[in-house]
Parts: structure tokens; C-alpha cells; sequence
């Protein structure tokens, strides 16, 4: 519905300069009437930030994706954990964050959301228009728990085959990333991981199933026609 007419703006004849200060005044005076925007969330629409009344506590990142970013462990049919990504600026001792700032290190806060697969564009859109990046982190069950962990430690095909799939939905279109995707996480700490499987195991193994895992995601890729970019591993 059209917004109701503010007073003094009901056309009348004026001069060209009078008519356009009305104008500008009457656009003003329905703008500050709008005090929140609602939209969807389905794949297909580009979802703009809720207009939130000035505060001055903080937003936590996964507040600012309501309805988006789910918590919990990943089901079976989620393709990735994606941790949401903005800049640490909560930590007691800012000398301490200057110093990584001086050594050009980016201190990141992460937050962890399982994202429904049919969500993942208004998600990824959501993220970037609230100035937040994302990390896809490929899922744990790739390596532990019978993944390629007991395969040698090999993780080329396993990690190959999944990126294929990854790479086929918003995360990608016309062979580029979406600009919130700032790197993609293959596993972490891989060589306690390598160890929680085989008490002989450690850092060798862990090294081993990160680049066989890399080697894989970058066969994706180009397999595929995906440009890296700027997107780190």
C-alpha cells in the first residue's frame, strides 16, 4: 500500500523550485515513517537487512541471520558448516589485538550455522549486505568415522566427489564464488585428528589428508570452471 500523504504535501500549483523543495520535504517526511523492512528468505529473493532501531549493544553475527543460520550439529543432507566471520574487537587486552593489527594479522570472531541447502543464497546475500564474511568448513564425517581417515588417510576422492556437489549450489555462479565466501575450511586440526584415530598417527597423516583434501577441492574447481579468486583454502 502507498504511504499515507504527509501534511502539506497535497499537490497544489506551484513554480518549478517551490514544487521541488515540497517534493524533497514530503520524500523525507514518508521515509522517516518506515521503520522496518520485511522480506523473504526463500533462494530466490536478495535478502536486504532488517532496519533495527539505533542501539548501542552489540549485535551478535548469528542474531543478525535470524531464521537463517541454524545451530546445532549438521544433518545428513547439509553440504557444509559455515562460520560466520567479523572482526574481533572484544578482546581484554587491545594491546594485544594492535599488535596483530601492526603485523597484519586479521584477529576473526567465528560463528558456526548450518544452513538448510534451499536457504543458502538469502543466507550467503544476508551475510554480506550485514558486512560479515563466511567460511564453508567441509563436514567432519568426510575424514572421521569411517571417511578417508580409514582409507589411508587419503582424502582425494571423498573430498573431490563432495566438492563437486558444493560447488553446484549458490556458493558459485557463473564460475565465480559469491563475494561473502572469503576461504573454504578442509578440516581442522588435523593432526589431533589424525591421532584420535590411530595413536601411532599425528602429524604426517594430519598434513597428508589436508593436501590430498586440497588437491581434491582444486580438481573440483576446475573440473568445473570455478574461479578461486581471491578465495583462500
Amino acid at each position: 500500500a502507498a504511504p499515507a500523504m504527509a501534511p502539506g504535501c497535497e499537490r497544489r500549483g506551484r513554480g518549478v523550485a517551490a514544487a521541488l523543495a515540497v517534493e524533497l520535504a514530503c520524500l523525507v517526511a514518508i521515509r522517516a515513517e518506515v521503520v522496518d523492512v520485511t522480506v523473504s528468505t526463500h533462494s530466490s529473493v536478495y535478502a536486504l537487512p532488517t532496519r533495527y532501531a539505533p542501539t548501542s549493544s552489540a549485535t551478535s553475527s548469528a542474531s543478525r541471520l535470524a531464521g537463517l543460520c541454524r545451530p546445532g550439529a549438521l544433518q545428513p543432507n547439509d553440504t557444509a558448516t559455515f562460520w560466520l566471520a567479523s572482526l574481533w574487537g572484544d578482546i581484554p587486552n587491545r594491546l594485544g589485538l594492535s599488535r596483530l593489527r601492526e603485523a597484519n594479522v586479521r584477529a576473526l570472531q567465528l560463528h558456526p550455522c548450518a544452513v538448510d541447502t534451499p536457504k543458502l543464497q538469502a543466507f550467503l546475500d544476508r551475510a554480506w549486505t550485514e558486512g560479515l564474511t563466511v567460511v564453508p568448513q567441509l563436514p567432519e564425517h568426510l575424514f572421521h568415522g569411517g571417511g578417508c581417515f580409514a582409507a589411508g588417510f587419503d582424502c582425494y576422492d571423498v573430498v573431490r566427489d563432495w566438492a563437486r556437489q558444493m560447488l553446484r549450489t549458490a556458493l558459485t555462479r557463473d564460475g565465480r564464488y559469491h563475494p561473502v565466501v572469503e576461504m573454504v575450511l578442509m578440516l581442522r586440526e588435523p593432526d589431533e585428528a589424525a591421532t584420535a584415530t590411530c595413536q601411532e598417527c599425528g602429524l604426517a597423516e594430519g598434513l597428508l589428508a589436508t593436501l590430498s583434501a586440497w588437491d581434491g577441492w582444486l580438481d573440483a574447481e576446475n573440473e568445473l570452471g570455478v574461479e578461486a579468486g581471491s578465495v583462500g583454502i
